[in-house]
């Protein structure tokens, strides 16, 4: 049962699109029409799935593009507008 859910996780959504191809085309080859409802669903299923990735990935560059210290990593800019006191003098 892990390989089945490890299988899953590594081709994501993907896998969706796949099974709703294969039931379909089975629905084509047995009479009947059990397989399509099937097939829309994983379709479906698909389609929600890269929809969710697709949303992950925007709101991840979002909050990441917004850094915490925004000077962190130029050393000149931190001094600019910085207001020290002289202890000694020069």
């Amino acid at each position: 049962m892990q390989s089945v859910s490890a299988l899953i996780a590594q081709f994501g959504a993907w896998l969706w699109f796949a099974l709703a191809v294969l039931l379909l085309v089975l629905e084509s080859l047995v009479p009947g029409v059990h397989f399509v409802w099937f097939g829309l669903s994983a379709m479906i299923v698909g389609v929600i799935a890269l929809a969710v990735v697709f949303w992950v990935r925007q709101k991840s560059r979002e909050e990441s593009s917004k850094p915490d210290v925004p000077d962190l990593n130029v050393r000149g800019a931190q001094y600019i507008g910085r207001v020290v006191t002289i202890e000694d003098a020069i």
